[in-house]
Order: structure tokens, then C-alpha cells, then sequence
């Protein structure tokens, strides 16, 4: 799901989400919330998740 193949305005949309979640990592208190929280979500959404965590510590 988090992986697939996107197209034009699509791409644009896509690499404003990647842009906020890289945001969002480099707050402590979110990392923090990670960690403890982010093993409930959908598998897919972990992982994509999770590759940006470890991108950016």
C-alpha cells in the first residue's frame, strides 16, 4: 500500500506526506510515541514508518 506506483499530482501529494512524516520524526516526544505505539499499526505502514525512524536519527 505505502509503496506503490503513483502518478503526477499523485507523486506531488505523496511527497508532501513524506516530507511530514520526516517532520514528525525529528520531534522527540513523536519518536518517543513511536516506539511504544508503532507495533499497533497496519504491517505495511510499520515498516514504511519505520524506514524513515532509522533514516532519521
Amino acid at each position: 500500500m505505502y509503496n506503490r506506483v503513483i502518478f503526477g499530482s499523485q507523486t506531488d501529494q505523496w511527497q508532501g506526506w513524506e516530507l511530514e512524516i520526516k517532520e514528525w520524526f525529528l520531534r522527540k516526544n513523536f519518536r518517543e510515541v513511536w516506539v511504544v505505539h508503532g507495533k499497533y499499526f497496519d504491517t505495511s505502514f510499520f515498516r514504511h514508518f519505520e524506514k524513515v525512524y532509522h533514516a532519521t536519527k
